[in-house]
């Protein structure tokens, strides 16, 4: 496993090696390595795949590719898994899509509001699809849900892991009373879709210039 000191020693050296001009002897990775994939996800499952999602221009579907390697994402074979729906609250933007191994099944998260123009397109709320199967390529997705977090308001950008045998869900949402467009929470999860206690807020900028931030930064 890479500790984070090493990927930052990594990082540095390849970010120096670029700037120098120097080509990067073995790593066959060409940056950038999917072009047109914002809030990128790339992970490596025990099954030996590297597998990669991320925001389409159109903001429209969830899509998924996996490879052997790193670089080989490039490359690879992309998958539609979901496609927004023709009205509702699952009709507009698709944002920032996240998989996860979860209880045995697959679970995407990802960010989605209603079509219609005007403000409505910005009701964001987290939601998921999940898997019928064991290979998040061929398997059929459907709608699991939204997540019901403490309150109802724009939420985004979430993620979930296990830390000590507890899974955890962490994301960015505004709350009432608190003057900046989003903060970052963290809670332990009952299930793919529900919280199992009270939030702890991570991130809750105060100072003028964090508030002025806040879009930027906590929605990273």
């Amino acid at each position: 496993m890479i500790n984070r000191r090493g990927f930052v020693a990594g990082a540095a050296a390849l970010s120096a090696a670029v700037a120098a001009g120097k080509p990067r002897v073995g790593a066959g990775i060409v940056n950038p390595l999917v072009r047109q994939r914002a809030d990128a996800q790339v992970f490596r499952h025990s099954d030996g795949y590297y597998y990669m999602t991320g925001s389409v221009p159109e903001y429209d579907r969830l899509v998924l590719r996996r490879a052997k390697t790193i670089a080989g994402l490039a490359t690879a074979d992309e998958r539609v898994l979901w496609r927004h729906l023709a009205s509702g609250p699952l009709s507009g933007f698709i944002w920032a899509p996240e998989m996860h191994r979860i209880d045995g099944r697959w679970i995407m998260y990802f960010a989605a509001g209603p079509s219609g123009g005007g403000e409505d397109v910005f009701r964001i709320r987290t939601h998921a699809v999940t898997c019928d199967g064991d290979d998040p390529m061929t398997g059929h997705w459907e709608v699991l849900g939204q997540v019901q977090l403490a309150w109802d308001s724009f939420n985004l950008d979430s993620t979930s892991f296990v830390h000590r045998g507890t899974r955890y869900f962490a994301w960015a949402q505004r709350e009432d009373g608190i003057d900046t467009n989003s903060n970052l929470y963290i809670a332990p999860m009952a299930s793919p879709l529900t919280l199992a206690a009270w939030y702890v807020t991570t991130i809750a900028p105060r100072a003028r210039t964090s508030r002025l931030a806040s879009i930027a930064y906590n929605s990273e």
